[in-house]
C-alpha cells in the first residue's frame, strides 16, 4: 500500500469525526485513526523537509523555487510502499455509519464492512 492510500484513508475518517456514531464503532475508528497516524506525522515531516529543500523565504512567507523538483520529490514520498502495521476495523452493514461511496472506496483496505458484525 502506498502513503498516499493511508493519507487518503486518514482524510476520510476525519470526514467521520463529527458525526454521532456508536461507541464501539467509533471507538475501532478512533483506534484506526490513531494507528495511522504515525504515517501522517511522517509525511509532515517529509514535506517540512522538501520545503526547506526546495523553498525560499519571501517577505510573503516561504515559497517553492524549484516547483518541478518539489513535486517530483513529494509524489515519490507519496508513492512509497509501506508495510500494514494497523489492523483493519470490521464494522457490521446494519450498523448505521453514514458514509460516502467515496469514502467508502477510500477505505475499503482499512475497515471491512459486513453482514454480521
Amino acid at each position: 500500500m502506498t502513503q498516499g492510500k493511508i493519507i487518503q484513508a486518514i482524510k476520510a475518517l476525519d470526514r467521520l469525526k463529527g458525526q454521532p456514531i456508536s461507541l464501539p464503532i467509533s471507538y475501532k475508528l478512533y483506534r484506526l485513526r490513531k494507528s495511522l497516524q504515525p504515517h501522517w506525522d511522517w509525511q509532515v515531516e517529509q514535506e517540512m523537509q522538501l520545503v526547506e529543500k526546495y523553498g525560499e523565504q519571501t517577505e510573503n512567507g516561504m515559497t517553492v523555487k524549484d516547483r518541478a523538483g518539489f513535486d517530483s520529490a513529494l509524489s515519490s514520498v507519496v508513492e512509497t510502499e509501506i508495510e500494514q502495521d494497523w489492523d483493519a476495523v470490521s464494522i457490521g452493514i446494519n450498523d448505521g455509519l453514514n458514509i460516502s461511496m467515496d469514502d467508502l472506496a477510500v477505505l475499503e483496505e482499512f475497515v471491512k464492512i459486513g453482514d454480521d458484525e
